[in-house]
């Protein structure tokens, strides 16, 4: 079953207008949660893996974006 993407990004705001956006979102949301965990246990490399994890996210969500212009 697939739904249109503005119905589904009312469910789920971490959805966006596009495959690109979505994954903005998604780095936004990981970068936080990291920050989060590493200052609640006292473990900086939570954070630089999660940091990690969503600047190659960035990097795909251009190279998504380069695609399409």
């Amino acid at each position: 079953m697939q739904y249109e993407r503005g119905t589904v990004s009312h469910i789920n705001p971490l959805i966006g207008s596009d495959t690109a956006d979505t994954i903005e979102n998604l780095c936004t949301c990981l970068a936080s949660v990291g920050e989060s965990f590493a200052a609640r246990h006292g473990d900086p490399a939570i954070q630089f893996f999660c940091g990690s994890v969503a600047a190659a996210l960035l990097y795909e969500a251009e190279q998504l974006r380069g695609q399409a212009a």
